[in-house]
């Protein structure tokens, strides 16, 4: 469900950031949306599903986080549209990003953890936590990389990226801690991986449309202006 943010994309790349999608795009949006199905399929023997209430919150909490996570690819690629693209202009958006966790999440899973009393003296988790929280903070540093890049879609190719990473993630499921996974849940995968091939492809692709255009308009321009140089001569 967090590769959602495949299908939230359309809305802020069209009406947000008022960027194409191309074609490519919408075949990896298909064959994400039947891999979603075959999982359904293939988890259904598998899950106890009486539980309805906790389920339905479950898949609403996780497409909530696709949600968020198009908006801030978009938010972050349009800053980039508008901000000059220096490690300065990175660190400031990146700190803001820090700052909202800071302020807003942080306090309620600092209460929780107090109230459920889950602090430990264990180095060994403590050592892993700091390790974490700093490969996080590099992932956003190279994701705001990806956003402000000029050559291509950033938004687009992350969820390409990301939908990639959901695919290797469920084969160290499958075959490092024994995940449950049938027929169905093979071919979802398959079709994961090919959505996500066609979605970085379209990503692109688009990109370098909109390069091509630009520098005919470029090139335009400066005829322009060297037949006004003349005719002033």
């Amino acid at each position: 469900g967090r590769t959602s943010s495949a299908f939230f994309n359309i809305i802020f790349s069209k009406y947000y950031i008022h960027k194409a999608i191309d074609r490519l795009y919408y075949i990896g949006l298909v064959l994400l949306a039947i891999s979603y199905i075959l999982f359904l399929i293939g988890l259904k023997d598998k899950d106890n599903l009486n539980d309805d209430y906790n389920h339905i919150l479950s898949i609403i909490v996780v497409f909530t986080t696709g949600l968020t996570t198009s908006l801030y690819n978009n938010m972050g690629e349009k800053y980039f549209m508008k901000k000059e693209n220096n490690m300065k202009n990175k660190l400031t958006y990146q700190l803001i990003f820090n700052l909202f966790g800071f302020i807003i999440i942080m306090p309620i899973f600092l209460s929780l953890s107090i109230d459920k009393d889950n602090f430990t003296n264990n180095p060994n988790p403590i050592v892993l936590y700091i390790i974490t929280g700093l490969c996080i903070q590099l992932y956003i540093l190279i994701k705001l990389y990806i956003l402000a890049s000029t050559t291509i879609s950033g938004s687009q190719l992350l969820t390409g990226a990301e939908l990639l990473r959901r695919v290797l993630t469920n084969i160290i499921a499958y075959t490092w801690f024994s995940e449950y996974y049938n027929v169905l849940i093979i071919f979802a995968n398959i079709l994961m991986f090919g959505g996500s091939y066609f979605i970085i492809k379209g990503s692109l692709t688009n990109k370098k449309k909109e390069y091509e255009e630009d520098e005919e308009e470029l090139q335009k321009i400066i005829i322009i202006e060297d037949i006004h140089e003349v005719d002033n001569t």
